[in-house]
């Protein structure tokens, strides 16, 4: 049995204008996203036995900052909307 230490994300904040940017780039539909999430493509553990999942970019403006990490840490755990 192996045991992992832990699972490791990042958290980033932007502005609307940075998110903009973000959405058009790499949403491709033109509209503005209060969190957007970069799964990275590799899964698994590291050397060091911490998985890490990829990165969560949130609106600094958002009103539930913590809600809408927990939506982007769904993301990189592979929940999509329907």
């Amino acid at each position: 049995m192996v045991k992992y230490l832990t699972g490791s994300f990042d958290v980033w904040l932007a502005d609307e204008n940075e998110m903009k940017k973000l959405g058009k780039k790499w949403m491709k539909d033109g509209e503005f996203h209060e969190v957007i999430s970069f799964p990275l493509e590799e899964k698994g553990p590291g050397p060091d036995r911490v998985w890490r999942l990829g990165d969560v970019v949130v609106w600094e403006g958002a009103k539930d900052r913590d809600g809408l990490v927990e939506h982007g840490v769904w993301h990189l755990l592979g929940e999509h909307h329907s």
